[in-house]
């Protein structure tokens, strides 16, 4: 899969397309907060992914294109956008039960930084 263009300002129109199944969560996040905000909403895809691992005891497919976004934003030349994924994803990750079965599904920067917060 090829890692898609990100920037800060789009990057929940491109989890939308990776997930459609958060955009509930995304639409009451956004009409209890009166607009759209970036590290609310991460907090709030991050429980949507460890919910979505836990009641599957795994990583489901549909989860896939979510971490491979995250992935690529981790990694995206733009500093907002990977302190987004860096604060408000990997470290929201830390003492969660499902994180040991999400773990092996991430990829090389998500995994680095994991590391990094494990310090």
């Amino acid at each position: 899969m090829t890692a898609p263009e990100l920037s800060y300002t789009t990057f929940f129109a491109s989890v939308l397309q990776a997930a459609p199944a958060f955009r509930s969560m995304y639409e009451e996040s956004v009409k209890d907060n009166d607009g759209e905000l970036p590290h609310v909403l991460m907090g709030d895809l991050t429980r949507f992914v460890l919910r979505e691992v836990e009641a599957s005891q795994g990583v489901p497919n549909s989860i896939l294109p979510v971490l491979w976004l995250l992935e690529a934003g981790i990694n995206s030349p733009d500093p907002k956008v990977v302190e987004l994924v860096a604060a408000s994803f990997v470290e929201n990750l830390q003492g969660e039960p499902a994180l040991r079965l999400l773990r092996a599904s991430l990829g090389a920067g998500l995994s680095a930084q994991l590391k990094e917060c494990e310090r």
